[in-house]
């Protein structure tokens, strides 16, 4: 049987830090108008694209090692 701490545990491992990142400021109720919560948003997906690409450089550094 799989306990609460448990599925917490697999359920953080799966989540992207993006998908955290959203929920933690959902949770902190920061009473932000649409325009805010916009620019907000905003900010946080050029931050997950920079993660991304940053990876994405990483990977095809390890690849074109291997070539």
């Amino acid at each position: 049987m799989v306990t609460e701490a448990e599925k917490q545990i697999k359920e953080q491992v799966e989540k992207s830090n993006l998908a955290k990142a959203f929920e933690l400021k959902s949770e902190l109720n920061l009473d932000l108008t649409l325009e805010q919560s916009f620019a907000l948003n905003t900010i946080m997906c050029d931050l997950a694209n920079q993660e991304f690409s940053k990876g994405l450089n990483k990977g095809r550094e390890i690849a074109n090692s291997y070539k």
